[in-house]
């Protein structure tokens, strides 16, 4: 028993125990840098097939928000009559799959949402105008 308590009152101990308190403060910065960029802004842009410019969407998401089913309810709200069901087929497309993968990697910094001319999809009118 004397020989245990020994152990934890030596030198090795206190070079394990600040060894260990140095790797925890790394852990812990990493970690700070990583949830830093899961907090970043990101915009929602459309862009109508036959239209070279994007639009944004009234609302910005944060990257740790952005799944499929937030942007669908963000568009779902951003329509002009909400009370409609959308149709955009592009949300079925695995191309929305790899964007949306790119956001959460950290690679993109916005999502584009083609709009093609069959879908059904119309844009709110901003009222402050």
């Amino acid at each position: 028993m004397n020989n245990i308590l020994s152990f934890f009152n030596s030198n090795v101990w206190a070079f394990f125990e600040g060894m260990l308190t140095i790797v925890t403060l790394i852990f812990v910065v990493i970690n700070y840098f990583k949830d830093r960029k899961q907090n970043e802004k990101i915009k929602l842009y459309i862009k109508k097939e036959n239209n070279e410019e994007k639009m944004a969407l009234p609302v910005v998401l944060l990257r740790k928000q952005c799944t499929r089913n937030e942007i669908q309810g963000v568009f779902s709200a951003a329509q002009k009559d909400s009370s409609k069901t959308y149709r955009i087929a592009y949300f079925a497309n695995p191309d929305f799959y790899k964007q949306l993968q790119k956001v959460s990697s950290g690679v993109l910094d916005e999502i584009v949402v083609p709009i093609a001319n069959q879908d059904k999809f119309e844009l709110k009118e901003d009222k402050k105008k």
